[in-house]
């Protein structure tokens, strides 16, 4: 429970308030939105979460489907059109890959797309 600052009376300081603006119980949903945040706060064109030969799962930006595409071409040492980063992750299920087309990645991005997708 997240109390107002005026309903926590003397505790006013300890109350916590809701940082995030979307939510969902749906993992692919709250993951498409913590890669929205991730992309918008990254500068970057496009985040997207595929499949190591290029399928998109999900993903925020710019043509989503060409930089999961890009991302896996990336990840065999081939060039891509554009500049895009890799980031394999291991799974339970086994691989998928974060690509960033602009090249920049957050250290918690591994961290929060296992925590959404509970793996």
């Amino acid at each position: 429970m997240i109390l107002s600052q005026q309903d926590a009376g003397p505790f006013a300081r300890f109350a916590r308030t809701e940082r995030r603006q979307n939510r969902s119980a749906r993992p692919v949903e709250s993951l498409a939105f913590f890669l929205d945040h991730k992309q918008r706060s990254l500068a970057v064109r496009a985040l997207t979460l595929g499949t190591t030969d290029g399928r998109l799962i999900v993903g925020a930006g710019d043509h989503q489907e060409h930089v999961a595409e890009w991302g896996a071409i990336a990840d065999r040492g081939k060039n891509t059109p554009d500049r895009v980063a890799t980031w394999r992750l291991h799974m339970d299920g086994g691989e998928v890959l974060l690509t960033s087309w602009g090249g920049a990645f957050d250290p918690d991005l591994g961290d929060g797309v296992r925590r959404i997708l509970g793996a």
